[in-house]
């Protein structure tokens, strides 16, 4: 593997019709500015445990992605157990659609604790 496949970043000429179709532009400008950089190695890394084998999984799926096709997203949530919600949005759901993205997280919490705890997330959905 050389230098230059070790790492992977999105072109800037790219990035806002493959990751934030449907975000302002001034919030593309900053998620371009800001992006990491994917260390390729870690794509062959093996995993020994894996969490969604054992505990539930909540999964987004973005029918608006152009960097992971939704069929994709569709697959995975499928093979995880997962309990999926199909959101009009963009690759970046979390900047496109914030609220909704939020109640996915508040559900994941409130059916994680369990009933007794439900409250304490009311404000959250």
């Amino acid at each position: 593997m050389t230098a230059g496949q070790m790492e992977i970043r999105v072109d800037s000429e790219k990035f806002a019709w493959v990751t934030s179709v449907g975000v302002p532009m001034e919030e593309r400008e900053l998620a371009l500015a800001v992006q990491g950089q994917s260390f390729a190695p870690m794509f062959d890394e093996k995993l020994t445990v894996c969490a969604w084998k054992t505990k539930p999984c909540w999964f987004v799926i973005s029918t608006n992605d152009h960097m992971l096709p939704p069929a994709m997203e569709e697959s995975a949530a499928q093979a995880l157990g997962a309990s999926a919600t199909t959101l009009a949005t963009c690759h970046m759901a979390m900047l496109e659609q914030p609220s909704q993205v939020a109640a996915v997280i508040g559900d994941a919490a409130k059916k994680s604790l369990g009933s007794s705890k439900k409250d304490m997330f009311s404000e959250v959905a």
